[in-house]
Order: structure tokens, then sequence, then C-alpha cells
């Protein structure tokens, strides 16, 4: 299986979007032969490693189709794209 980066997104954003861990970003990163600091581009398929670090957040991560996108910069300077519009930058 293969996804697909989205605009702004980094390995780690991919990982956490597909599996809910970054520690799939490391074997993303290691099947795709690159770092896993590298940016990927928008429309890269990366491949979606089997193993899974903690199913209570690959299930979650899916079942709210969260898509980070922590290298995108944001005018009020915080990454908020992971979050949906009922949270602020203010969290009480």
């Amino acid at each position: 299986m293969e996804v697909k980066v989205l605009s702004g997104q980094t390995l780690w954003d991919v990982a956490v979007a597909t599996k809910g861990s970054w520690q799939s970003g490391i074997d993303m990163a290691r099947s795709a032969g690159v770092s896993m600091t590298d940016l990927p581009k928008s429309g890269t398929l990366l491949p979606v490693p089997a193993n899974t670090y903690d199913r209570a957040l690959e299930r979650y991560a899916q079942a709210h189709r969260l898509e980070p996108a922590t290298a995108t910069a944001h005018k009020a300077g915080v990454h908020t794209r992971i979050f949906t519009s009922a949270f602020s930058e203010v969290f009480s």
C-alpha cells in the first residue's frame, strides 16, 4: 500500500496520518531510500509500513482523517492544520 504526500507534509506528518505514529516515518524513509529529514514533494507516493507501533493511535488517525502538514508556515505562526476548526491557538 502507498500513500500520497500532501502539500506541506513531512515524513513524520505522513506517518502520523497513516499509522498514528511518527516511528512509522523511519520505516517509510528506509523503504523509500530517503532521509527522515527530507521534505517529500507534494504528490510523491510513499510506502505504508506494515508495522504498527500504537494500534489505538493508528485507528484514531484513520477515523479522524488526520492530515498534519507541519512544513507549512501559517500566518499565526502555529502549525494547527492537524486540528479541526474547533481548536484555536489558545487552549483552555
